[in-house]
Formats: structure tokens, sequence, C-alpha cells
């Protein structure tokens, strides 16, 4: 039974890429991104169950998260800092978190990369949140607030759909079918979109895309456009995987593949997978001349998160036991669900995410020529999408089936 000074809070994080370094020196902003990388790496795990594609935007997750963590008290605040590795005191954790946004290149269209977020809550019209924590997310989270009839419940969820379609440019749709409503009355929604829009620094020519044969884990077969170049790219190996980093026009950003060795390697992979070997790995990336096979690929990932995060630890939150005295008063809301949809188009020219000639060369001297590394992904790899000045995470996914 639900108690009667208990409703929903029900939050949306929506995401759009599309595809055509320094670290942060501030020790506060280096804790947000290491939290947010871990909280990625973690919620990976439990996005990987099933032989099936991946994608989401874990800074976009981690962001809502933490709006809702501003309001947040006592065991279920403590819950979401573990989960979130926010280990800074609150004050403090807002601050940084503002400045840690404002170091990413948000809303600076650049070199054709775009990428833009925008955070939105809308409250219940006559409904009164604490001054405080509308004053925190409007200065240390740039949040919208938007005073909603959700009696007219058509007319709010056309008004919340279509801010969602503003934001990602059109390339989703809609995150939200009914209002999170109980029978005493409705919740409070927060939402975060995210979009991404880049150009590759050295784009695949369009001529060199041939359809071949990408293996799935299952064993089968599928046909696949294969796009091809060769040229100087980050790259390093391991005996088990290889990693590529193919950067934007805009150098700061790059995509990042972890390619298995062996066909049905991913799974091995993934149980190895931490931050540790991540930063471990981009830091021996080294720039050589590199023959990439890279599959076109395109899809949409939808989730509703409230298991994967009470798993990871965030359980008081979505119960009655939630506290959430920091953002009304008395104490009104749980969380009832969590909604993340995400949208990538990987092809010759970039990504967008809502995320070459052979040459043989003939040395004069005496010397064989290096081998030219291959990086053939014709079969199932994960990739993010990394800014470098901060070291933060954009996106992360899997590739299990191009054609899913």
């Amino acid at each position: 039974m639900l108690n009667s000074n208990k409703k929903y809070l029900l939050f949306f994080s929506k995401v759009n890429a599309t595809s055509e370094g320094f670290k942060i020196t501030n020790i506060d902003g280096k804790i947000i991104a290491d939290g947010s990388n871990t909280f990625a790496l973690e919620l990976y795990s439990q996005l990987n169950k099933t032989d099936t594609n991946v994608f989401f935007s874990p800074i976009s997750i981690s962001t809502a998260l933490a709006i809702v963590y501003a309001g947040a008290r006592g065991e279920t605040a403590k819950q979401m800092e573990k989960t979130l590795g926010l280990t800074l005191h609150s004050r403090r954790m807002h601050l940084a978190y503002e400045k840690f946004m404002k170091e990413l290149p948000i809303g600076k269209k650049k070199d054709d990369t775009e990428l833009t977020l925008a955070n939105a809550l809308w409250i219940p019209t006559n409904y009164d949140l604490l001054e405080n924590y509308l004053y925190i997310i409007e200065t240390h989270y740039n949040g919208s607030l938007f005073d909603i009839n959700f009696k007219n419940e058509e007319k709010a969820l056309r008004r919340i759909n279509k801010w969602v379609r503003k934001q990602t440019k059109g390339k989703i749709e809609k995150i939200i079918d009914t209002l999170p409503k109980t029978a005493f009355g409705y919740g409070l929604i927060i939402t975060n979109a995210m979009y991404f829009l880049g150009s590759w620094k050295e784009p695949f020519e369009k001529e060199k895309t041939k359809d071949e044969t990408f293996f799935l884990i299952s064993n089968e077969e599928v046909p696949v456009p294969m796009m091809y170049q060769q040229e100087r790219f980050g790259y390093t190996e391991r005996s088990n995987y290889q990693v590529l980093e193919l950067p934007y026009t805009n150098e700061r950003l790059s995509m990042i593949l972890f390619l298995p060795r062996t066909k049905g390697g991913i799974t091995d992979l993934e149980k190895k997978l931490n931050l540790k070997m991540v930063e471990e790995a981009i830091d021996d990336i080294d720039y050589q001349k590199v023959k990439v096979y890279l599959p076109r690929f395109k899809f949409s990932h939808s989730l509703e998160l409230s298991r994967q995060l009470q798993i990871l630890g965030i359980e008081d939150a979505f119960s009655e036991k939630a506290d959430f005295s920091g953002m009304t008063d008395p104490t009104e809301f749980f969380i009832s669900q969590v909604i993340h949809k995400a949208f990538v188009d990987v092809n010759e020219e970039g990504t967008e995410a809502a995320a070459v000639t052979a040459v043989a060369m003939v040395l004069a001297s005496a010397r064989l020529p290096p081998k030219i590394p291959v990086f053939r992904a014709d079969h199932p790899f994960i990739f993010l999408i990394y800014d470098k000045p901060t070291g933060v995470i954009l996106f992360m996914g899997r590739v299990m089936d191009p054609q899913e």
C-alpha cells in the first residue's frame, strides 16, 4: 500500500548521437568525471546481459540523477552518493558539477561538431518545491523550470515530448506516453536530453564501402555495409583485444573502439572491463597507420533503468523509504521510473547520437617495412564517445548486430 503522503517522482533521460587531450586539472572536476565513468561501466555491466545492441549516455543519466540527488537526504542520499561516485560534500559537489559542465563543449558548435545538453523540471500547477532546491537546479545545472497543468494530460504530454524532439533535433520523437499519477495526485517529471553530431576528422570514402560478413555471437553470419580506410589513427593492442581511436573534426572528441581478438571474445572482454583498463588503454594509444574496417550501424535503444539502479545500490529512492525532503516539505516523492532513450548513427561522414586506400610502403633501406595493423570490426565490439580534456565518457555502447 502506498502512503498517502507519497507521490511519484518520474524522470527521463533522452539522448541522440551521430558521427561523421589533456585532463582537467581541477581535482573536483576529475572526481565528477571518474564518478560518472565508474557508474558508466557498472551500468553497462547490468545492460549487457542479453545478446543485443546497447547504447546509452552515462553523463546524461548521471546528470538527471544528480538533479534528483540535490533533493535527497538521509539514507536515500547516501545510497545515491555511493552508486554515482559523489564523494564531495553536497554543496561542493553541485559547484563542481556546474564547473565541470562548463568544461564540456556544450552549445559550442565547432568544426561540424555539435554537443547539446538540456535539463528540465516539469512541475504540476500549484505545486510548491523548496526555493533552495529550485535555486540549485537553475544555478548549478542550468535547468529550465516549467509549470504544467497535468490535468490536461494530452496537452501536457504533447508539450513534454515536443521539448524532447527539439532538444534531440527530432531524432527521438517521444519519451513519455502517460503521466506519473497515483490516487494521491500527479508527480514531478525531470527530463535530461543530450545530442551529439560529429564529423570524422578522416571520413571514410563511400566508394570503398562494400558488403561484407559480420559474425554474430550466435555464430550466425549477416551481410553489412563495411567501411574501409587506411590512415594514421590512435591505436594500441593487448593479447586479447585491440583499441582504435577515431577523432572527430573537433579533436577533443573521439570514438574509442574495443575489439576482441576472437569473434566470440566480447563476453570475456566485458568481464574484464573496468575504469582502470579503459584509462590505461587510452593512455597507451599511439598514432600509426592502421587498416580500418568498420560497419555502418544505426539503432535506437530504449531503457527502463529502475531495476538496474536498484541492483547498483540506489534502493530507497524507489520505495516509500525515499527521503527527498530537500526537494519538498514534507517529503512526498519517490522514483517510479527511470526511462532512457538513445539513438546512434555511425556512417562514412561521422556520428550522430540523439553516436581508405591501402598503400604498401617500401623503405629505401634493407629493413622490412613495419606491419600495418588491421582493425577489422566484423564481430561484436564496444565503443565509447569520449571527451579528452575532461576525460569523461559521453556515450557508451556495443554493437552485437549492425542490422538490428
